[in-house]
């Protein structure tokens, strides 16, 4: 391992960082790409901003360094986010299945990342997978929740070869508990329960006076994003659509987290909340305003868009003979 990647394997850091920032660079590409109006690129603009403040931070950057598990999977979501933003159903089967792989084995990473991966895993079967061609739709359905089945539980067969017991993925998650879920109301009261799941829910999203202004841009930034989707889609009148539904990916990771306290390696746990906040906008960003019409559900060349254009063409080179035909009869009656 030394005489591969160096001393305290610095070159891993160095590679992660570097992975991040041409991941970054790709996302903010995507959505020029997809939004190539004036808000579209602002959007862009935005998000990388956002990002690469994220990236650089010096605690941030310190945990890729540490080889820890969480830099990792902070990059892969932004990653499966910059995969997720082009609307296109996909055509190759690996590439699906590449991906949901990558899924399961954010959870082995991140046990606490689970509900995330599952909700993308949802989310990725139904927007991705080929559905207009159903024989290929099926291969792609089939391998990808095959590769998702078939890793996700190596961790429990890991535990129950070496440690005899049933473990699907870490233990001594009671040791970090703030509180239990089952007993607070009847310890703390209705009011203190209330106060204690507010506290915790303004830390995991740092509403607080920020130590660093880094961190101020980041999770408060990533938040505004989100709400600014929000509004967006709102102003448009296309919040009852599917896509808005993004916007409850960053409740998967919040929702099971606040049991848990976040002073261990702060801010390690935190960070996916607000990651998440911006992945979730930049999903959630409305693609146009015909966002609700048919034909953005239809492909560009697709049968049925073409015969749509073809039978527009007859109908314009109709309108001159329908007007000369109804100034014939005019005469006639005259």
């Amino acid at each position: 391992n030394n005489s591969l990647l160096g001393e305290q394997d610095v070159l891993i850091g160095l590679l992660s960082l570097a992975i991040g920032f041409v991941v970054v660079l790709l996302l903010a590409s995507r959505i020029a790409n997809i939004h190539s109006n004036r808000s579209g690129r602002a959007l862009a603009i935005g998000a990388a901003f956002i990002s690469l403040i994220f990236l650089g931070d010096q605690l941030i950057v310190a945990f890729a360094f540490f080889v820890s598990s969480e830099y990792p999977t902070w990059i892969a979501f932004l990653g499966i986010t910059a995969y997720l933003i082009n609307p296109q159903r996909e055509h190759r089967t690996w590439k699906i299945s590449a991906i949901t792989t990558t899924l399961a084995v954010l959870v082995h990473l991140r046990p606490n990342g689970v509900f995330v991966s599952i909700a993308l895993l949802f989310a990725l079967l139904l927007s991705k997978v080929n559905w207009r061609h159903p024989d290929v739709g099926l291969k792609q359905f089939g391998w990808s929740v095959a590769a998702f089945l078939v890793v996700l539980p190596l961790s429990l067969f890991h535990n129950l070869f070496y440690g005899a017991t049933f473990l699907p993925f870490v233990g001594n998650a009671y040791l970090i508990y703030a509180f239990n879920w089952t007993e607070i109301w009847s310890n703390q009261g209705i009011a203190g329960a209330i106060a204690l799941i507010g506290s915790q829910l303004r830390t995991i999203m740092y509403w607080r006076v920020p130590n660093d202004p880094n961190y101020a841009i980041f999770f408060w930034g990533s938040q505004l994003a989100l709400v600014a989707a929000i509004c967006v889609r709102g102003r448009l009148h296309v919040l009852r659509k599917s896509q808005s539904f993004w916007v409850l990916l960053p409740v998967t990771y919040v929702a099971p987290m606040l049991k848990f306290q976040f002073d261990s390696y702060y801010p390690r746990f935190i960070v996916a909340a607000s990651l998440l906040c911006l992945c979730s906008a930049l999903l959630a960003w409305p693609r146009s305003t015909a966002e609700n019409s048919e034909l953005s559900l239809v492909e560009p060349d697709s049968p049925l868009e073409l015969g749509r254009r073809c039978g527009a063409q007859h109908a314009e080179s109709a309108k001159p003979i329908g007007r000369k035909l109804w100034r014939l009869s005019k005469r006639h009656r005259r």
